[in-house]
């Protein structure tokens, strides 16, 4: 029992992430790479680009607060990840061995991506647009790989595709 408090006043003590303010100078980061965010208020609609593949431009309407600049980011992210997930899906189908017939992307608190297997659908974590793109293809692997069996598996690696899954 003196072990697990132990552990556990180590991981409550570790380092985390400061809370997100969008403004410049923060990075922030794009399918593994880290960008340094760069806000400028102009008076037409909200925009982010990337800038020579070490900036973000974040384009806000004069006035916006914090919560807005997010909203505006995360929009963005979505609609990277999203062109990013048809390709991979064409890609890994012969794999994998499972068709696909819908797919979302969800902010997820817990997992990295879920399954239904009677519908055939997916869901991805939309914090994986930030994670290097074998991150994606892992989870996606893992997720669309359709179980072997009925009963519980035992602990231990899976085969997909060459891929170990543990």
């Amino acid at each position: 029992m003196a072990i697990k408090k132990s552990e556990q006043s180590k991981f409550s003590a570790q380092e985390r992430q400061a809370p997100r303010e969008y403004i410049s100078g923060e990075s922030h980061y794009v399918q593994g790479q880290r960008y340094l965010l760069s806000v400028r208020s102009h008076d037409g609609p909200p925009q982010v680009t990337v800038r020579n593949k070490t900036t973000l431009n974040l384009l806000e309407r004069t006035g916006s607060d914090t919560a807005q600049r997010g909203r505006v980011l995360q929009a963005w992210y979505r609609q990277q990840f999203k062109a990013l997930v048809p390709e991979l899906i064409e890609r890994w189908a012969a794999v994998v061995g499972v068709e696909v017939k819908a797919w979302g992307v969800k902010q997820m608190k817990t997992r990295w991506g879920t399954c239904n297997i009677g519908a055939r659908r997916i869901w991805l974590n939309l914090e994986l647009a930030k994670k290097p793109l074998v991150c994606l293809e892992y989870v996606y692997a893992a997720v669309a790989a359709p179980p072997r069996r009925a009963q519980p598996r035992p602990a231990g690696p899976r085969r997909v595709g060459g891929l170990i899954l543990r």
